[in-house]
């Protein structure tokens, strides 16, 4: 395996035919093609393969890894500018970060209020339902009752006996 920055691959495919591609190494490649030829013609080395027309002929030219295509090196003005930009957003997150831990908090007292809240309502609608069933007894009583008017037409019976039954006053 090989792993580097920029490589200049010759490929000798046939005689005649001399291909080359820049390959950007960033990843290791992994030279088994060759490796595995080797083995199967029985080769010992070059001397043997370099005779061979479909040998594959491939050679490595290594720069500087940490530099961009076509040799030009970032400005170093351009490098601050983009460290002070990370900085600036580093604190902006940073700030963003605290606001929302912040904004949690809030939400999570409020929703404990709100808790609280629905508890005691519940405690209200349970005082009522236990104030409306003990009131239902004396309705069921009333309701025993056949008839109010009846109530009513014999109370007024006995308050026509008694005005009867009244002795009249003698002048």
């Amino acid at each position: 395996t090989l792993s580097g920055g920029w490589g200049c691959v010759k490929t000798n495919l046939l005689p005649e035919t001399i291909e080359t591609e820049e390959i950007y190494m960033n990843q290791k490649v992994k030279m088994q093609a060759v490796a595995f030829k080797d083995k199967r013609r029985g080769s010992s080395g070059n001397k043997e393969a370099a005779d061979d027309p479909n040998y594959e002929n491939i050679t490595f030219t290594f720069k500087n890894q940490h530099q961009p295509k076509g040799s030009h090196s970032p400005p170093k003005k351009k490098d601050f500018e983009m460290s002070r930009e990370l900085v600036v957003l580093k604190e902006v997150l940073w700030n963003v970060s605290i606001l929302v831990q912040e904004y949690q908090g809030e939400q999570k007292t409020q929703w404990a209020t709100v808790k609280q809240n629905i508890t005691a309502a519940k405690q209200s609608l349970n005082t009522i339902k236990g104030s409306i069933q003990e009131g239902n007894p004396k309705r069921r009583q009333l309701a025993t009752v056949q008839n109010i008017d009846e109530v009513k037409k014999t109370l007024q019976e006995i308050l026509n006996m008694l005005k009867m039954s009244k002795p009249s006053p003698t002048p």
